[in-house]
């Protein structure tokens, strides 16, 4: 299992992408 220092930046940016997206999927449709 990789380091918490590598698996937490990663997990981080995939739920702000994810929170950008349905935003910006919300504000369009």
């Amino acid at each position: 299992m990789p380091s918490l220092k590598v698996v937490l930046p990663i997990l981080t940016v995939g739920a702000s992408a994810s929170a950008l997206g349905g935003y910006i999927y919300s504000i369009s449709g």
